[in-house]
């Protein structure tokens, strides 16, 4: 919410900082379900999905809006 009328580069650390731990709890997920075999529905269903999908989207809607304000510049 505090982001919502920043700046690109508070946006950005908005954006980068949770995406750093969702991917590395996709990549925890990952490991588990290799090595113990671990597919239980929080582990590999849609928490996993989320952790990669929701991140990649908030980077995207970042790159829109750094090309965006490249633009108007």
């Amino acid at each position: 919410m505090l982001a919502f009328r920043s700046s690109l580069r508070f946006r950005t650390v908005a954006v980068i900082a949770p995406a750093l731990f969702s991917w590395g709890a996709a990549g925890g997920h990952v490991y588990q379900r290799v090595t113990s075999h671990n597919f239980a529905p929080g582990n590999a269903g849609t928490v996993f999905w989320t952790d990669i999908l929701m991140t990649a989207f908030g980077l995207l809607l970042l790159y829109v809006q750094h090309r965006m304000t490249k633009v108007t510049e």
